[in-house]
């Protein structure tokens, strides 16, 4: 069920977990607009609990600079892991650079308390998030 869309991010609420992906026009995408997108995701987190998502980046094409992954890290990801969001699998891009920004923004501290794994392919994501 699609609890939230905009021209950046669709969220799904799926019966095992919850599904955000990262759409094409992330290429236009400003600091703000990444902001209010993980705003909505953390208000997603909060409102469904969920404990396991599937991250997909593979069309992600906004570079989060290194201030803007802190305050993703401080604001959101800190909070949706107090919510009880601790199993990330990541459908990763074939954008390196963006990749990498996503990367790092999950190694800071909210992330390292995660289990996280990177995946280029779905089903072996969804195998690893579901067991």
């Amino acid at each position: 069920m699609i609890v939230f869309e905009n021209e950046f991010i669709k969220i799904d609420i799926l019966e095992k977990y919850y599904r955000f992906v990262w759409m094409k026009s992330t290429r236009n995408m400003e600091e703000g607009d990444f902001k209010k997108a993980m705003l909505a995701h953390l208000s997603m987190v909060l409102k469904y609990s969920p404990t396991k998502i599937l991250v997909d980046v593979r069309e992600m094409y906004f570079l989060i600079l290194p201030e803007l992954q802190l305050w993703a890290d401080e604001n959101v990801l800190a909070k949706t892991l107090e919510a009880g969001l601790i199993r990330d699998a990541f459908l990763v891009s074939d954008d390196l650079i963006a990749q990498i920004s996503v990367d790092q923004t999950m190694s800071l501290e909210a992330g390292n308390k995660k289990q996280i794994r990177y995946f280029s392919d779905e089903k072996l994501a969804l195998d690893w998030l579901l067991t």
